[in-house]
């Protein structure tokens, strides 16, 4: 009720760290199954929906339009939480945890590169692949395309996980090819400066990639 309907006042209350702290504790521990030896299965059965009911109120709190709130979220350290509720493996349903979790990403990390690497370095990059034919997929994609402008951390992630080849797969979604073409101009750039800056005189990783025939075939598409 005070993530619904609570003003920006009664908001910033609920991301107090006292708060939060505890909040974060108790999908831990419903997660992770500490504790709950003794648990029956009704009692199992409502930790989980104790958990989904927190999951929701980060997504609610993650879309309010207040620096102050969206930092107290970072602070706390919600984005590594949310990236362990996304697929690690190729989905055939999604569920209700995984879309609340990826839409609190979204809006916690659009427009902010150090969020942006907060959930590379919690292991976003391969779990967002997982989403591109899931509901959420255009959030995932969004993500993935931001990923190349943030920092050096997220496009060495990037290149662990075969981003060069997602960037050129959808290259020519009508929807994506401006994303994906700016995605890739960015990380060329950072690229070549990267190994100039060591006075290495060779291609660079990127430059490599997109000098396969056909990585050059798609870029002309």
């Amino acid at each position: 009720i005070f993530c619904n309907y609570g003003d920006i006042t009664v908001k910033a209350h609920v991301v107090e760290p006292k708060v939060m702290r505890n909040a974060l504790k108790i999908i831990d521990i419903g997660m992770s199954g500490k504790n709950t030896s003794t648990f029956g299965p009704i009692e199992k059965q409502n930790m989980m929906v104790l958990v989904e009911q927190l999951v929701k109120c980060i997504r609610v709190l993650s879309m309010v339009l207040s620096p102050a709130v969206i930092n107290a979220l970072q602070k706390q350290n919600v984005i590594p939480v949310l990236v362990s509720f996304l697929p690690t493996e190729p989905l055939t349903n999604s569920n209700n945890l995984q879309n609340m979790a990826i839409g609190a990403i979204y809006h916690l990390c659009r427009l902010s590169p150090p969020r942006q690497e907060q959930a590379a370095v919690a292991g976003i990059v391969p779990r967002l692949k997982f989403l591109f034919k899931a509901a959420t997929s255009v959030w995932a994609l969004d993500l993935f395309c931001d990923l190349a402008r943030a920092s050096d951390t997220c496009r060495e992630q990037l290149g662990k996980y075969g981003g060069v080849d997602v960037y050129l797969k959808y290259i020519d979604d009508r929807n994506l090819s401006r994303k994906c073409l700016t995605s890739l101009v960015s990380w060329l750039s950072k690229d070549i400066e990267l190994v100039n800056s060591h006075g290495i005189h060779q291609n660079s990783f990127v430059e490599h990639e997109l000098l396969r025939p056909n990585a050059i075939k798609k870029l002309i598409n």
